[in-house]
Parts: C-alpha cells; structure tokens; sequence
C-alpha cells in the first residue's frame, strides 16, 4: 500500500475521524476530489442539493441538531450563492463547516477570467462566517480543516469556510499528516456565587420568565422542569421547540401580541438564557423587560448587548439551568410530601404512618444526580462544587429545620428516637476516629517498610491479603473468646471497656481491614517520585531522612491521602455491621429495624450514614485538590 493519498482522501478521512457522518452539497469540477474521495470509501453519506444555498442551509440544520454540519460547494458563483444561508448559520451560532472550491492557485487573486473565477473570494467569505480559512499548500490541508473544525465548535460556534485550490485537492501527501482529532475548548466556568443568587432570585420571584434562545437548545429537560414548576417561557424564533408549545407555560416563540406583553407586565424577574434578544422580537428593544434582568450567555462580550442586565453570567446554559431545575424539584419534592403528610395525618388517624414511595425517592435521587453533574459541569473547584452541591441541599434543610416535614413517619422515628440517634451518632464518629487512628500509626510505617525491603514487603503483603478475604463477619466473631480472655487476664483492661463483645473486637478488626488499603497506597504514593527528584535531592546534600520527610512524603501525599479516603468510607461503611456484636453506632438502629420489619426505622439508620460517608468523601476530595493545587 502506498504512502501516499491525495489530498482529497486525507480531508475524507479527517472528517471521518470527526464522526462526520453527513455531506452535503454541489459536485463541480472545482471540489470534485473531495467528493470522489468520500464517495469512494463511503464512511460519510453525501446529500446532494439544488444549489449551494440549500446545501448549507442542510447542513446549517444538521449542525443544530445533529452535531458538526458540513456543506461542499463550488468556487465563484457556487460559493456566492451559498452566502445569504451561511449568514443565518452564523446568527443561529451552528457549528458548521464549508468547504469550498477554488481555482488553481497560479491563477488565483489574477483577475484572469479563469473559469469560475471571482474577485476577493476569501473576504466574502469571512464576511458571512466566523473564521475563513485559504489552504496555500497540499500539506497544510490537514491542519487547516482541523483548525476550522475547532473554530466551528468552539463556543460561541458558528459557521467556518476553507476555501482549497483545485489542483492543491488533487495533490499527493503523506499519510503522516493525518493526525489525531482535536478536541474543543471546555466551556467556561459559571461564577458560583452569581449561581447561588439566581437561585435566590428564582426562590424569591412569584412569576419569573425565562426567555429561550438557541444557546439553550441542549436545555430541554431543565426547561420543562422549570416550566413544571411554575415558571413561564418564551422563545426566540432560534430557540422554538426547546419547550413544546403545547405545554401550558409556554408563551411561544411569536410572541408579539397584546396579551403576552400584558402577561410580562405581571412578571418579576426575567432571566435570559441564550439569546440575543432580537428586534424582531422585542419591538426593536422597546419591549418593557420584567426586572430585574438576569442573562446567562457562553459569551462574555453578550454582556449588555441590547439590554441592560441586572447580572450576566457567563457559562454553560445546560448546566445552569439543570442546576436551577434539579434544585426546584427536590425541593418541591420535600414540600409536596411535607404537606401531603401533614394534610393525612390530620384526615386519618394519629397512629397513621406517611412515608415516601418508590416515585419519590427516585425523584429526590435523581435530582441529587443532576444537580452533582451540573455543578461538575459548572466549576472545576472541589471547593465551589461543595459549596453547589450543599446549597443544593438549604431549601429541603429549610424545610426540615422549619418543621414542615414533622408529619412523615422518618421524622416522628426520629422525634420518638432522639436521644438513641444522637448516641448513635456519636458512637458512630467514635469507631471511625478510633479505627483511623491505630490504623494509621500502623499502617503508615509497615507502608515505609514495604516501600524500602523488598524482603518484608512480600510477607507483609501475603498476611494482610489473608485479613481482608476473611469476611467482616467471621472476622468479628474471631475476636470474641480472644478478647474476652484478654479481659479476664488483665481486670484493667476490663475496666477500660475491653471485652468479647462490644466496641474493642469491632475497633480491631476494622482495623485490621483497614491496614491493606492503608498499606498499598503508602506504597504507592512513594513509589510515584520521580527518581530523578530524589537524585536532586541527594545531589544537594540531603540526608536520607531529610529527602523523605522534605521530598517524599509530599509528593507522595496527595495518592496517600487517596487512600486515608477510601479508608474512611470503608469504615464508615462497615461500622453498620459491628452493631451485630454489640458495638453500637447506627447499625443498631438499622438491624432493630430489619428485625421488625419497621423500613422508617431501617432508613433513620442508613441515610445518616450514606450522608458521613458522602460528608468523609468530599472532605478529602478537597484536601487532595488542594495539595495538587499547590503543586502546580
């Protein structure tokens, strides 16, 4: 197999590599390797249109929806009449790609009448499109579309055009200039405080309105749920369909009308969610806009542009809003459920039980879902995405602490079991604080050990193996007549709360389980220096234990302290099952539950737990983000 393919096939398989799986256009003599070349391997379907305006505008649609557009058209006049459809591409902000023909390049710019020749080619062409790009050598094609590409896709999108000289399409290149796709810039990072304050806005309004542009295209599913609880939409012409218009909300896209403007005038807050706010329709911005006025646009320069915002947030619609929405339903979750109990246990009887059903604890779950992705999507700060997350969880905590949700039968096991759930809890934290620290003072040094002999480490590594295979259970029960005939022995021990059962064997054998874990991550942790660092480090004069407590150990951290977490989650975890032998904490409360088949009782064990364990989770996520921060 040659070496060599034309330039033609290499922008065939560049397009192929961009799950391009549409072409659309005019076949001409000017872009006809191009085409022969997707014909050829049929990876990518070509469309073929009745001029070059419909071709665009195909592809115009296809990248609406669908992804990266791509439309092929002819040099001169061909490329001329795709122009009026690029322009509305370039209003709408579609990611689209147009590749043009050109004539050859030692008649180009000539003014000779070559055949489809016209004046200044490349200027029209950025003047309907985001960029526009002109190939000068077969192999500069590659790089040049993939350019494009990136411009298309980069937020905010819009169309791009390459123009190629016929005979540069017809010329042989290396394989080699193939490479590998490039991927879009992320998007930008949403400010979480101005978050935080729409929510406020947004809890505060009695008749907010969002207006949908096409940046919120990819919003359907926080949109209808904002819709569903109460907040009114319209739509810019781009933007029709994100709602349906049958939904009862939805005011529509062709809006200009006396009893929509009336409708606005009844609303107290307006929040914009990519769109330009047309003249069309805003009456050329005489339209009165409810304040305050509330814009959210990927582009920061959208600041202001024909209206005077309250507050512009700069970031990604999908997230925000899904953040907004997720929050909006858990919340009305809490509420509906709070007062639906309260209203059956004043019509029923007092002995009544209201719990939540299936349908509601998967709507709470997955709001927490969404809510977590919006914020991983919203800001990459450990910090701030607990921060999103926790004020997630303020208005059911409002709620909560308000006593609205006092009638569902979690709360009254809880009301009734009080001061059982507190000595629960602090049962609970004493087994993990006193698991972690014998854990650690254990486990770190055996990790230094196994780290330096190679001798001790695989001994160290058999033994702790054959602990952790041993299942909890045994492992508990295996400690009984040992600690008990160890408190028998030594009456001291006894008196300090050592026995067969209870607290001690739970403690020692959470330990135990926790060495392996503990032990592999030391290990691995400082088995991640680079050697070249040490060898730095021992160039300058450093001693050995110097180069370990001032260059080891912190580098090795952040993966050590990985593993502290999962540590700590396993504890917490397993805590639940030393309650079978007499250790206390939460499990008490859950097999109490499971014993009388009592489910309110089962879940005012696990959900305190789940939420540690998630608590434990996060706060050494950031610690770990902040040791890399630091870093770097």
């Amino acid at each position: 197999m040659s070496d060599k393919i034309t330039v033609g096939e290499a922008i065939a398989r560049t397009l192929e590599q961009y799950a391009v799986s549409a072409m659309y256009g005019i076949i001409s003599i000017h872009n006809l390797p191009i085409a022969d070349a997707v014909g050829q391997r049929d990876k990518i379907r070509f469309v073929p249109a009745r001029g070059e305006a419909g071709a665009v505008t195909m592809a115009d649609a296809h990248g609406r929806f669908s992804g990266l557009g791509v439309a092929l058209t002819s040099t001169g006049a061909g490329a001329g009449n795709a122009v009026g459809a690029m322009i509305e591409a370039l209003n709408a902000n579609t990611p689209l790609l147009h590749i043009t023909g050109q004539v050859e390049k030692a008649y180009l710019d000539a003014d000779a009448g070559f055949i489809h020749e016209t004046r200044d080619q490349l200027g029209f062409l950025r003047a309907c499109s985001k960029r526009a790009y002109r190939v000068n050598s077969p192999e500069q094609a590659v790089a040049v579309i993939q350019r494009a590409i990136l411009d298309a896709q980069t937020v905010p999108c819009g169309p791009v055009a390459v123009e190629i000289p016929i005979d540069i399409q017809s010329s042989l290149v290396s394989r080699s200039v193939l490479t590998e796709p490039l991927a879009p810039a992320p998007l930008p990072q949403a400010d979480d405080a101005a978050v935080e304050r729409l929510h406020q806005r947004l809890k505060q309004a009695k008749r907010p309105l969002l207006w949908l542009g096409g940046g919120a295209l990819a919003c359907g599913d926080a949109v209808r749920k904002l819709a569903d609880a109460g907040v009114a939409v319209i739509s810019s012409t781009h933007g029709r369909g994100i709602l349906p218009d049958s939904h009862p909300r939805s005011l529509r896209a062709f809006h200009n009308s006396p009893s929509i403007e009336a409708i606005l005038t009844q609303c107290d807050l307006t929040l914009v969610a990519g769109s330009r706010l047309r003249s069309n329709e805003t009456r050329t911005w005489t339209l009165p806009l409810p304040r305050p006025l509330v814009q959210i646009d990927i582009d920061p320069a959208a600041a202001n542009r024909n209206y005077l915002a309250d507050e512009q947030i700069s970031g990604d619609c999908a997230a925000l809003l899904a953040a907004l929405a997720a929050c909006g339903v858990l919340t009305l979750a809490f509420w509906i459920s709070g007062q639906a109990a309260g209203r059956l246990a004043q019509e029923g009887s007092r002995l009544a039980r209201t719990s939540w059903g299936s349908g509601c604890w998967l709507t709470m779950a997955l709001s927490l879902l969404i809510a977590a992705d919006a914020m991983a999507r919203i800001t990459a700060s450990h910090l701030w995405r607990m921060l999103g997350n926790a004020l997630v969880l303020v208005p059911p905590a409002l709620l909560l602490f308000g006593h609205q949700l006092d009638q569902l039968s979690l709360l009254k096991e809880y009301h009734n079991r009080q001061e059982v759930f507190d000595a629960a809890l602090l049962q609970h934290l004493t087994i993990l604080l006193a698991t972690m620290a014998p854990a650690l003072a254990i486990g770190v040094p055996l990790g230094v050990l196994c780290f330096r002999s190679e001798r001790w480490q695989r001994p160290i590594f058999s033994a702790l193996n054959i602990i952790q295979t041993v299942p909890s259970i045994a492992l508990f029960g295996l400690l009984i007549a040992p600690l008990a005939g160890l408190a028998t022995a030594v009456p001291w021990l006894a008196e300090h709360g050592v026995s067969g059962i209870g607290m001690a064997p739970a403690i020692v054998a959470l330990v135990l389980y926790a060495l392996l874990p503990l032990v592999r991550s030391v290990v691995a942790g400082l088995q991640s220096v680079p050697a070249g660092v040490i060898e730095s480090a021992t160039g300058m004069g450093l001693t050995r234990g110097q180069i370990f407590l001032r260059v080891q150990l912190p580098l090795a951290l952040p993966l050590f302290l990985t593993g502290v977490r999962i540590l700590a989650v396993q504890t917490v975890g397993m805590a639940v099952v030393a309650a079978l032998i007499g250790a206390g904490g939460f499990g008490a409360i859950v097999f109490q539950g499971l014993l009388s088949s009592a489910l309110d009782l089962v879940l005012l064990g696990v959900i305190p737990v789940v939420m540690m364990a998630v608590i434990v989770d996060s706060l050494f996520k950031f610690w770990v983000s902040i040791l890399d921060v630091s870093r770097r």
